[in-house]
């Protein structure tokens, strides 16, 4: 199956301390609405019906026509997912969203607490989602909510309290997916050692922790816990965690044949970190995914050198529409 991810934009009206492209000052353009109906259209065309559509950013929802595009999608039967940090959602946008049965809104959160979650987000983050959430449960909503938490040095140590207090106990969401961290730098360079200079990447010494941690997601997972991660994937977290120079010899990346993406400018991706493979307001998507040029991306992808695997763009949540 092939998983169609869209960047919307690269804007953003947060600074997180784990990514750092709110400091990219030369943004790329942006496609209009219409141009993007029209990419909708002709993905649905190729692919010949509905299918599954990811949408990330920046803050997708920093555009004002997103919410549009979101309702055109749910029209022609596509399912959508969003990830967004949910801080400018108002009650109108909330209202909108809260009754198309086919979204999923894939909500970030980085602690249980004000204090973990506003140091990665920003002051007044936490308070900002607790309230979405409060305000789409009480829309009665159709629509599916999952909280996504990037494991860090700050925070893992919170992510069974967010699965227990948020997801199985209060129900303000359906489920709960975890992201591995990931390299916060947009220079475009990268070193196999960036993790030993990240104050954000576990100790020694608190690995054992962290390992418990995943132990006991796994034993939730197993037993029906509405945890959207594979077992699969929350086992290579520990690898992950444990021996990162070691895991892109146990773990094969497998994008270059899965992953059709779409960035702002409508160039044609399989994988973020490489170069695009056509425009696909010039080209038929078709011819792009079985052109020379995407052979030779997955050339390039075969022989990466890069962790990134372990990110959940290589992984399809089909949990997130099983509700």
């Amino acid at each position: 199956m092939i998983n169609i991810q869209v960047a919307m934009t690269e804007r953003c009206n947060l600074k997180c301390i784990q990514c750092e492209l709110w400091k990219n000052k030369n943004l790329p353009k942006e496609l209009t609405k219409e141009e993007w109906m029209g990419i909708i259209l002709c993905l649905k065309e190729w692919i010949g019906g509905p299918y599954d559509l990811n949408f990330g950013g920046g803050e997708p929802f920093i555009r004002k026509d997103f919410v549009e595009i979101i309702k055109f999608c749910a029209g022609e039967g596509i399912r959508t997912r969003v990830v967004t940090n949910a801080t400018l959602l108002d009650e109108n946008i909330i209202e909108v969203l809260s009754k198309i049965d086919t979204l999923t809104l894939n909500i970030s959160l980085d602690g249980i607490s004000p204090d973990t979650h506003d140091y990665s987000r920003g002051k007044g983050a936490y308070q900002k989602l607790i309230d979405v959430l409060c305000s789409f449960k009480a829309k009665y909503r159709k629509c599916h909510i999952g909280i996504t938490t990037i494991l860090m040095r700050n925070n893992f140590m919170e992510v069974l309290d967010i699965l227990n207090k948020l997801v199985i106990k209060d129900k303000l969401v359906d489920g709960h997916v975890l992201q591995a961290l990931w390299v916060p730098d947009v220079s475009g360079v990268y070193s196999k050692e960036w993790y030993k200079k990240s104050n954000l990447w576990p100790t020694e010494s608190e690995k054992e922790n962290l390992f418990a941690v995943i132990d006991k997601l796994l034993e939730l997972k197993k037993g029906g816990a509405p945890i959207w991660n594979s077992i699969e994937q929350l086992k290579f977290f520990k690898i992950y965690f444990s021996r990162l120079e070691e895991f892109i010899s146990i773990l094969p990346c497998d994008i270059g044949n899965r992953n059709f993406i779409i960035n702002t400018r409508g160039e044609v991706l399989l994988c973020w970190n490489l170069d695009p493979i056509g425009d696909i307001l010039k080209e038929n998507p078709e011819v792009v995914w079985n052109s020379t040029l995407a052979d030779e991306r997955r050339k390039e992808i075969r022989v990466c050198n890069k962790a990134c695997r372990i990110l959940n763009c290589n992984y399809n949540f089909e949990d997130s529409f099983k509700l």
